[in-house]
């Protein structure tokens, strides 16, 4: 008598979803970033590879208090000794040994992160001038579009960190305060990212400030990237067209203008003139 084969079915479990799980891979010698945090200068980046790299693993809590200790006759206690050690023993290797030392003997991972953001979240000033005064005089010189746009990436996210958005604190608020802020930052950031460039793209420049809707960042770089692309394809030689021309037929006749469709005609579709 045959049986009818078993029907499996496999449903993915996410292990961390207990804050308590640790893999096999979060051993005590894991550095959570690539880059040890040396001084202040470099904080914010490293705070935020740290948060990200403990969101991982569902470990936020322990940083920020919301994974309290239970007390010491809980069954959870155990575990959460455990999980708090290991992820103070993380932060520990994700700072420079001077720094290391000082927190050594810290009792919980709460207490150590507290402890670097009152020694290293200082006034944001200094920093925020610094990338005010580096936005306003970047321009794209020897780089390429690419290379450009990805320097004025970096330094627009890292504003972000210290600028805050206007938030409505009466509850009342129907005028989209939020999204209408969002948009002048975004058309700022295009007429930053087109200000920058080369003149030889002035003709493109002059095209897309003529947009209406103006376009977003991405898709203005990408209609500068692939005007960068085709003036990089350059036209055959004068030798090669006539040899091309020798050997073929003479029914045929071949086009050799130098430039390619203009910026406007690639663009038409997407876009309205004002």
């Amino acid at each position: 008598m045959e049986t009818a084969p078993a029907n499996h079915q496999f449903q993915f479990q996410d292990q961390y979803e207990n804050t308590y799980f640790l893999h096999s891979s979060d051993h005590a010698g894991l550095i959570l970033v690539s880059d040890r945090l040396q001084s202040g200068g470099d904080f914010h980046s490293w705070r935020r590879s740290v948060r990200m790299a403990l969101n991982v693993r569902n470990k936020l809590g322990f940083i920020d208090g919301t994974v309290p200790k239970p007390p010491d006759n809980h069954r959870d206690a155990g575990s959460w000794s455990r999980s708090n050690d290991m992820v103070a023993t993380w932060l520990m290797n994700s700072v420079s040994k001077k720094i290391g030392q000082s927190l050594l003997f810290m009792n919980t991972a709460e207490s150590i992160w507290k402890n670097l953001l009152a020694r290293f979240k200082q006034d944001d000033a200094p920093r925020d001038f610094e990338i005010e005064q580096r936005l306003s005089s970047i321009h794209q010189g020897s780089m390429d579009v690419s290379t450009y746009y990805t320097e004025l990436v970096t330094l627009w996210e890292e504003h972000k960190n210290y600028v805050e958005l206007p938030v409505c604190s009466c509850g009342k608020c129907e005028c989209n305060a939020v999204s209408l802020w969002e948009r002048l930052q975004q058309r700022n950031s295009v007429t930053k990212f087109l200000m920058g460039l080369n003149e030889s793209f002035e003709s493109s420049r002059r095209h897309i400030l003529m947009l209406k809707p103006i376009p977003s960042t991405e898709n203005v770089f990408n209609m500068i990237a692939q005007d960068e692309r085709q003036k990089s394809i350059k036209p055959s030689s004068k030798i090669d067209n006539v040899a091309f021309q020798t050997s073929a037929p003479s029914d045929y006749s071949y086009d050799t203008q130098s430039e390619n469709t203009t910026f406007a005609a690639q663009h038409h579709n997407n876009f309205k003139a004002k």
